[in-house]
């Protein structure tokens, strides 16, 4: 083989017919001259079928010698299939040409290669496809033609941007969720011809696919194929089931229940209430929990999917949901002014914040109105707050101090949301715990758990019971700390919680039971409790223990993985936002290394490494970045 050789060779299930262009031990380079391409690719030898005799100088040449074999044969391959004898190549020659030679050879070559499906080119020779085969060659003929004419567009707006001529981008923006649905599955086969005719492969991997989507525009360089290809970006099925009626037999709570979220909430799990018992120090606290399993049943499609997956996936650039989006968001979720079948978790606090007359009860509910973290932190200022608002920031006063005062750890460092709409610049949002609204919700929240967990333990009901050993050779008493330094100098001392079916004390939370029920709608294990519990009030069995121990385990096994991706991609897009800001940042020295330290940046919420030894824990830093690679997870600092 020289270059200027005539090949045939397959490319995405068809042949087509080659000039050689350069030789290399692995690979050749081959120009495309039939059907017409207009493009040269790189093949490797396992894609030739046949190697030609006859060479030339470029493509006008190999057309015309295509042509000059099809004059010449005519209809003979056609009859010669028809005869239905297995004859070989040189014998072909001989009834068609009246000679085999090299040259009468590649005739039949090309125009079997090119224009005859009764005929396969193998090795440089041919073989009489059986009309069976012959029939699944015309199917994909067929098939490819219409691939060829669906994809046109894109492909062409492809060959453009490689070329460097301006591109029609619209073809291949439409293509984009194919594109990324491609990513998870591999089986669309028109995206599949699109990846190929777009990089010239046989083979196409996933990177291939992005590359495609950033050269569309559709993606910005920071999107991760493999969130897709390990499927944490499948949507949950559609929710198939019934309408909003359902829970409407159960009791009317008639309670000025509000929420309290992010200015713009995914999920409404929660809504909360307190209310003053007549002229007595106590004040009674409600919280209403979505309640979606009313909607499916523990041993349904939708369950099994919600315990596949552990928990909602929250991404800087995704938010994939545990359940049906309509019941997540819409159904079960506790929209304001909508009746809402709810489980119900009610305590009386008294002065010291001890808890009496608990109950659980099904209810259904309706938000009165929906709050905002700022709105009740800007109510809370005011000389003399709304009542209902007093209330509740009572009620989490009293909680505080109990709990501390039973060995709670009230940790709460600097904390931020990361934004990463693609093609918009990294947003920063804090989400700081320490703000009084969120200390609010988060101390009711706990006495919903704390509720739920008397009430199984004193029923012996079984449910995920969280538990936490009181922390060792801790250097600080317990409290409410905020500083970075002095929540870490605890965090180093405590064991992993854990999860049980018999209570135990949560000594880090300071109380003597703790179980998660108030996010059913994104966490499984809450929506497990949220099944015990309401079989507990209907009078029947629940979960066995052994089934429920797998459910749990599964369960959190699945939402640790969707943390890991999460933390992740949130440094991943913290380093992203400090490569472009130059200015310096605020940081606290919080561990020390054999090579230096760790530094905590509070506007991040994020650990870095310095090089730097000599510093103390708890020393501030002023840090502006120098070097800052996100894709190795590299950020360097001068310190000031």
């Amino acid at each position: 083989m020289v270059t200027g050789g005539l090949v045939l060779v397959e490319i995405d299930e068809r042949l087509v017919l080659g000039r050689v262009t350069a030789l290399r031990p692995q690979w050749w380079r081959v120009e495309v001259v039939e059907p017409p391409r207009g493009e040269t690719v790189r093949i490797d030898r396992t894609q030739v079928r046949a190697v030609l005799s006859c060479r030339s100088e470029d493509g006008q040449g190999a057309r015309r010698r295509l042509q000059e074999a099809r004059d010449r044969l005519g209809d003979g391959l056609e009859t010669a299939w028809s005869l239905g004898e297995p004859l070989g190549t040189g014998e072909l020659a001989q009834l068609l040409q009246g000679s085999d030679t090299p040259e009468h050879r590649d005739d039949l070559l090309l125009v079997a290669g090119m224009d005859c499906t009764g005929f396969a080119v193998e090795h440089g020779l041919l073989r009489r496809r059986t009309p069976e085969e012959r029939e699944a060659a015309c199917r994909r003929a067929k098939d490819l033609a219409k691939l060829e004419a669906e994809f046109e567009p894109a492909v062409r707006a492809v060959r453009d941007l490689h070329s460097g001529r301006r591109a029609d981008l619209e073809p291949l923006r439409q293509l984009g969720p194919r594109l990324e649905a491609w990513l998870t599955d591999e089986t669309d086969e028109g995206i599949q011809y699109l990846l190929r005719q777009a990089w010239g492969r046989r083979h196409i991997q996933r990177s291939d696919a992005a590359q495609l989507l950033i050269q569309a525009e559709l993606w910005d360089g920071h999107d991760d194929p493999s969130l897709f290809a390990a499927g944490l970006l499948r949507p949950p099925p559609l929710w198939q089931g019934e309408d909003g009626s359902v829970g409407q037999s159960l009791p009317v709570l008639d309670l000025p229940l509000v929420t309290i979220d992010n200015d713009c909430p995914h999920e409404v799990d929660d809504a909360v209430a307190v209310e003053t018992i007549g002229d007595s120090a106590e004040l009674r606290a409600t919280v209403a929990i979505a309640h979606p399993t009313l909607w499916f049943a523990a041993d349904s499609a939708v369950d099994r999917e919600a315990l596949n997956r552990g928990s909602t996936f929250y991404h800087p650039r995704h938010t994939v949901p545990m359940l049906p989006q309509t019941l997540a968001l819409q159904l079960a979720s506790l929209c304001p002014g909508r009746l809402r079948p709810a489980l119900v978790f009610s305590a009386t606090v008294d002065a010291q914040g001890r808890l009496r007359d608990i109950q659980v009860r099904e209810l259904l509910v309706q938000v009165r109105q929906a709050w905002s973290y700022g709105e009740v932190d800007r109510w809370l200022a005011l000389a003399e707050p709304p009542p209902e608002v007093a209330n509740l920031a009572a009620v989490a006063q009293r909680l505080e101090a109990r709990r501390i005062a039973d060995g709670a750890y009230l940790l709460y460092k600097p904390e931020c949301e990361v934004v990463a709409v693609r093609g918009q610049p990294v947003r920063l949002r804090d989400s700081s715990q320490s703000g009084t609204a969120r200390r609010i919700i988060t101390e009711l929240m706990i006495l919903a758990g704390e509720v739920a967990a008397t009430f199984a333990r004193d029923r012996g009901v079984q449910l995920p019971f969280r538990h936490q050993a009181r922390p060792k050779d801790a250097p600080l008493p317990p409290g409410l700390y905020t500083s970075a330094s002095e929540v870490f100098s605890v965090l180093r001392c405590l064991s992993p919680a854990q999860t049980a079916l018999q209570p135990k004390a949560h000594a880090v939370m300071g109380v003597a039971a703790y179980a998660q029920v108030t996010s059913p709608l994104r966490r499984y294990t809450d929506l497990l409790g949220h099944r015990q519990l309401t079989a507990a009030l209907r009078g029947q069995p629940g979960l066995a223990a052994s089934e429920l121990t797998d459910r749990v385990a599964q369960a959190e096994a699945a939402a640790s993985l969707r943390r890991q991706w999460q933390r992740r991609a949130e440094r991943y897009f913290k380093l992203v936002w400090l490569a472009g800001h130059r200015a310096a940042v605020a940081a606290t020295v919080v561990r020390s290394l054999p090579s230096g330290c760790v530094a905590f940046i509070d506007e991040l919420s994020l650990e870095v490494p310095l090089r730097r030894r000599g510093l103390a824990c708890g020393e501030h830093l002023a840090l502006r970045p120098t070097d800052v690679r996100p894709a190795d997870d590299r950020a360097e600092f001068e310190v000031g």
